[in-house]
């Protein structure tokens, strides 16, 4: 098992994107926990679990979140608000 705890928070964004494609390739053979308050780390997680003052609100993926659970999308919302960073985002989750 691997932990990262904010892993991405304090790099450029070549170096986050290393990052991210060095998580996925870890997924098939390692159970990653990812702590991110960045939800581009996490976007493609297989479950994401959602803490709101202390408490799980959701757990999903980002698709599920999106649809039932207020707090996660306001999130992904505050981050994302810009048109072309969904489009870029939605890109990335096509693939």
């Amino acid at each position: 098992m691997l932990l990262f705890d904010e892993a991405t928070s304090a790099l450029d964004g070549k170096a986050e994107e290393y990052i991210q494609k060095m998580l996925q390739n870890l997924l098939s053979d390692h159970t990653v926990i990812v702590i991110a308050h960045g939800l581009s780390t996490i976007i493609n997680a297989q479950q994401i679990a959602v803490l709101a003052d202390g408490r799980i609100t959701g757990i999903g993926t980002h698709q599920e979140l999106m649809k039932a659970n207020e707090v996660y999308k306001r999130l992904y919302q505050s981050q994302w608000s810009s048109v072309s960073m969904v489009k870029m985002t939605e890109e990335v989750l096509a693939n």
